[in-house]
């Protein structure tokens, strides 16, 4: 596990020690399944699966399409200095944590669709980067865990293998 400074891109420095582990799958389907309040939406509890070509699909209300997700890895500095440019988007345009932990799973899911939506137009990631919409919503939801994780944005995000951003290079070497 890598935990990278994004904050700084510029120095590529590598943070050392770890406090927490990233999100695993199970751990994404237990807070998907918490029970939903009232809301603007609907009652519906998110449902998470995953297809045989690594794809995540969360259902999150009967009017909208399930969120098509699938990881980011990490396997050079241009994508590393592509994902910083997004994590600080999203931090930026997002409600802090503490607010974030609030949300019912409906509301929680549309911030993750809104916040990919407003990436894709601030930077064109497809077209620049070649970054799909499915690989955002990963960073989305890699950045909104990991600050409700720390309970604030933290300095470094760890990557796991079990975690929507992983490092590419380990990958490589398995």
């Amino acid at each position: 596990m890598v935990p990278h400074n994004w904050r700084n891109v510029n120095s590529h420095a590598v943070q050392s020690g770890v406090k927490r582990q990233g999100n695993t799958w199970a751990q994404i389907r237990s807070r998907t399944r918490t029970t939903a309040a009232a809301t603007g939406l609907n009652d519906m509890q998110a449902i998470v699966t995953r297809d045989t070509e690594g794809y995540t699909y969360i259902k999150y209300a009967e009017d909208k399409r399930p969120l098509k997700i699938c990881p980011y890895f990490v396997d050079g500095i241009e994508r590393e200095i592509c994902l910083g440019r997004m994590v600080r988007c999203i931090e930026e345009e997002s409600n802090g944590p503490e607010h974030i932990a609030k949300m019912t799973e409906p509301k929680f899911f549309a911030l993750v669709e809104r916040l990919a939506t407003l990436t894709c137009k601030e930077f064109s990631p497809t077209k620049n980067w070649g970054v799909t919409k499915f690989e955002v919503r990963a960073i989305v939801l890699f950045v909104l865990y990991g600050g409700l994780d720390a309970g604030r944005w933290p300095d470094a995000y760890p990557m796991t293998d079990k975690t929507f951003v992983q490092d590419g290079l380990e990958r490589d070497r398995r």
